[in-house]
């Protein structure tokens, strides 16, 4: 049996990989997958949970109006809260769908938003509120086809970043690769982009 060395040990973090895109294939879930490796080299021997929201019930469950008890019991909401408060690191991406993040990271967050297990107006001593997911550092991962700013009413990794900042996160960092349908990005392939974007994506580690 190969011995850990207490260092190894001490350096271990649990991570969770959140895959938010329809397309598995996704420049954004690409960058994902880059982004948890590298933390894993840097941090040998964790523990690695992935979450790809295509595949999972999050991409069937959505908030309705027939049983809103059932959609946080048949999610695991609250198993996944736990695992949220555990993680060291969260790696989570989308590409934006209409001016937004996709629909399963929509029902993701709907998910683990929970009074009292997530957050809580309770502990608030100024009339707001307090995130208890206060361990996780959040990485954030955002493509889009335009131009940033050119949808100012749209900036879906903002809107992840202030609802992580909401829920407490230790740190949250951000990556958005705009323009990937206009000159000069939608001629470039992925691993071009990728390269291009390559200091940028080692910055978030």
């Amino acid at each position: 049996m190969r011995k850990v060395s207490k260092e190894a040990f001490m350096s271990a973090k649990k991570i969770i990989s959140i895959l938010g895109s329809v397309n598995k294939n996704s420049l954004s879930n690409k960058i994902n997958n880059i982004v948890s490796s590298k933390l894993f080299k840097k941090y040998p021997n964790s523990e690695i949970t992935l979450l790809d929201l295509a595949n999972s019930p999050f991409s069937e469950l959505m908030l309705n109006g027939h049983d809103t008890t059932a959609f946080w019991e048949d999610s695991e909401a609250k198993s996944w809260i736990t695992k949220l408060k555990e993680a060291d690191y969260v790696v989570i991406n989308s590409p934006m769908i209409n001016f937004n993040y996709s629909a399963l990271v929509k029902n993701f967050i709907d998910a683990i938003c929970i009074a009292d297990h997530s957050f809580s107006y309770k502990y608030s001593k100024k009339n707001g509120s307090v995130g208890l997911l206060n361990k996780m550092k959040v990485i954030i991962i955002g493509t889009q086809g335009a131009p940033k700013g050119w949808y100012t009413f749209g900036d879906h990794v903002k809107m992840l970043e202030g609802t992580f900042n909401f829920l407490g996160a230790k740190e949250v960092k951000t990556l958005l690769v705009a323009g990937t349908k206009v000159t000069p990005l939608k001629d470039m392939s992925q691993e071009e982009i990728i390269k291009q974007y390559q200091k940028e994506i080692d910055a978030l580690i």
